[in-house]
């Protein structure tokens, strides 16, 4: 319920099924079926064990270091690998995910996504059929919006980053004199038509040629700008700048359009890693049906709303607006999938470490205890606290080196497998994979130090009545 109802509406509409999801029974049975399978083999295992105890071995040795003590020592000792094994996995994958969800944040804030507001227009087909009309319409919101007071800029754009749950549609497109080599080759590329003020306002930087201006209006000879990585990938090893691209197969209706630029890229998606190629076109030359508004506010843009609201009304009053929110609140709700995975890690992560912890402190504690004779022999021969904190330190520590060293492969290859979809960190990240291991050795060090403390303050006089 905690999920279904932290989840934003305009990302929950991307998920099937999302409003149906509930408890399962199955599901809760089976898990109630594995719990108990688990008890009752955890039940039964000491029990065969204890029951194959050798009575006249156990009197001879007076219980102390029997065969059996032995056995079930190693097997309280590989339990405990096992679950410092599996603390180091899940902490790592937790580390990876939640700086993944930190490196999607920081790769926007190069624009400073907290001052910028975001808002929706669709255009009716029977009112603006005609380009000059929604070019006006276009033109004064425009106009009206950058003379409000708090705004410092004003822009349009088909798609801001992250929108429609980072699911942004791309679009074949051609280029002149390079048809297609192989059937099933695809070339596309996300298609914005925009204003000239909206690289400025975004602050994507201008890397080759020159960015769109009020000039590249309807009587003027079409013209694009293009992204770095469209430019890299469609153009490797020279300029772009004078090939015609058009929206379409060859075959389109749609005009050849100048490239006249290339900018920085933008990361549109958390969903590709990798940058996805752009075309940016001029508005007053393809005038939308349907666009996203931008304001550059100083500081909290959401106190713009009333009055962008006004002057849109202003002119046309039935117009709605939609999707009206921050463009922090837009990122932070794409990545919302991801944020509730990192947060599911690190609480698997926990807990994962909390048992070890328990495990290595639970181990270490009884095994203190079987060997309360052995650690007052030992301290009755001149063995001094020291050395007894140090033999069992060296115990724990021995177990905890061992998980670590199957539980650190295991990890390297699920980081391998998340390295497709994990952003702004390497699937050898050194927190994760020195960090994490170190805290998880710190915490198995302090497990095992306070059964070394309790061992160190025997007395060998009671000890040795045992």
């Amino acid at each position: 319920q905690m999920i279904l109802s932290h989840m934003p509406p305009d990302v929950a509409k991307f998920i099937a099924g999302w409003k149906t999801i509930r408890l399962d029974s199955n599901a809760l049975l089976f898990t109630l079926t594995i719990v108990l399978v688990c008890a009752i083999l955890s039940g039964i295992a000491p029990s065969l064990l204890a029951s194959r105890t050798n009575l006249a071995d156990s009197l001879k040795e007076s219980g102390r270091g029997s065969t059996a003590s032995r056995t079930r020592g190693r097997l309280r000792g590989a339990l405990v690998v096992a679950e410092i094994s599996l603390a180091l996995v899940l902490l790592v994958g937790a580390g990876l995910l939640v700086k993944n969800f930190q490196g999607l944040l920081n790769v926007n804030e190069s624009y400073s996504p907290q001052t910028l507001l975001t808002m929706n227009v669709t255009l009716p087909d029977t009112q603006y059929a005609k380009d000059s009309t929604r070019l006006a319409f276009h033109e004064q919101v425009l106009e009206r919006l950058s003379r409000l007071p708090g705004v410092q800029s004003a822009a349009f754009v088909t798609h801001v980053p992250y929108s429609e749950g980072g699911g942004i549609g791309t679009y074949d497109f051609s280029i002149e004199g390079r048809p297609l080599a192989e059937r099933g080759e695809l070339r596309d590329a996300i298609i914005e038509t925009t204003s000239p003020n909206y690289f400025a306002l975004m602050k994507i930087a201008l890397l080759e040629g020159r960015l769109l201006t009020d000039a590249d209006g309807a009587d003027a000879q079409p013209v694009a700008v293009i992204s770095e990585s469209l430019a890299r990938r469609y153009f490797p090893g020279k300029s772009s700048l004078g090939a015609h691209i058009k929206v379409g197969g060859m075959d389109s209706p749609r005009p050849w359009m100048t490239i006249v630029g290339v900018v920085n890229d933008v990361h549109y998606s958390w969903i590709n890693k990798e940058n996805i190629p752009t075309i940016y076109g001029p508005f007053r030359q393809a005038p939308p049906y349907y666009t996203t508004i931008l304001l550059r506010s100083a500081d909290d843009p959401s106190q713009l709303i009333s009055a962008a609201r006004a002057e849109i009304a202003a002119v046309d009053p039935e117009l709605p607006l939609y999707n009206i929110k921050p463009m922090n609140r837009v990122i932070t709700e794409s990545i919302t999938g991801i944020a509730y995975v990192a947060a599911m890690m690190a609480v698997l992560g926990g807990i994962a470490l909390v048992l070890a912890s328990v495990g290595v402190f639970g181990v270490m504690s009884y095994s203190v205890s079987e060997r309360v004779h052995e650690i007052g022999v030992r301290m009755s021969l001149g063995a001094q606290s020291a050395d007894i904190v140090e033999m069992v330190l060296r115990s724990g520590m021995l177990l905890t080196i061992l998980g670590l060293a199957i539980g650190l492969p295991i990890a390297f290859v699920l980081a391998r497998a998340l390295s497709s979809v994990l952003f702004g960190v390497e699937a050898t990240d050194p927190f994760s994979f020195v960090g994490l291991p170190l805290l998880l050795a710190g915490v198995a060090a302090l497990a095992s130090y306070l059964p070394a403390r309790r061992a160190a303050r025997v007395d060998p006089l009671v000890a040795l009545r045992y």
